[in-house]
């Protein structure tokens, strides 16, 4: 007779915490990214939210084999991308992350084209303004 087969599966990890804006407000609308480093030429596959009103992200289910090997990104438009390498995960005892977003600053750059001279900013969209 067939007996029935049991298969326990692994929760996988956990990563928590909670992002903030320069001023310490919460940040709504961050994205949170974790990822196994890069193996091949696509790029990891990873996990990814956004941050609540709260500033909080819960990722779980993250493979324990990519935990030694991971890092986040934390990126909100208008704010320079924060990086953790590795982060942390929560062992079971409450540890999380607590990111401080600091304000993007533009970069000047200066684009040169045959009898003209630009200055510009890199930013959302680049305009090149012939030099006064």
């Amino acid at each position: 007779s067939d007996s029935p087969v049991t298969v326990a599966l692994d929760p996988g990890l956990t990563m928590r915490g909670r992002v903030f804006l320069p001023d310490g407000t919460p940040a709504s609308g961050a994205w949170v990214r974790y990822a196994p480093k890069p193996r091949n030429t696509r790029g990891p596959a990873g996990d990814v939210m956004e941050t609540g009103p709260t500033g909080e992200f819960v990722l779980s289910g993250l493979n324990p084999e990519d935990r030694e090997a991971a890092y986040m990104t934390v990126s909100l438009e208008g704010h320079a991308v924060e990086a953790l390498e590795p982060p942390t995960i929560d062992s079971g005892l409450g540890e999380s992350d607590d990111i401080r977003l600091e304000e993007a600053q533009p970069l000047p750059i200066a684009l040169l084209s045959p009898g003209i001279r630009t200055r510009s900013l890199i930013s959302r969209s680049c305009e090149a303004r012939p030099r006064s």
